[in-house]
């Protein structure tokens, strides 16, 4: 298991503001079968009066593709493996 703390804690000085979310991430990986499995618990305040009716997450891998390998990737990338929905 990896776990992440993506805050810092007050023993940096201060402490942080109650309205900036807390986030605990359960990542386990699963080198031999190429998976990555992400179990994620949020907790936000909303800071403001009005209330809201969404919260947006963005996900992005890391990964970039050399582009002198572009030809060699693309039917890969635009093809869903055997057996994937």
């Amino acid at each position: 298991m990896l776990l992440l703390a993506l805050l810092p804690t007050a023993s940096y000085g201060q402490d942080l503001p109650s309205y900036l979310p807390r986030y605990d991430l359960d990542i386990k990986l699963d080198v031999d079968q190429h998976l990555v499995t992400v179990t994620q618990r949020v907790q936000w305040t909303n800071p403001h009066q009005r209330p809201t009716d969404k919260l947006v997450f963005n996900v992005a891998s890391n990964y970039t593709i050399d582009m002198e390998k572009i030809g060699l990737l693309a039917k890969t990338l635009e093809n869903p493996p055997p057996g994937a929905q």
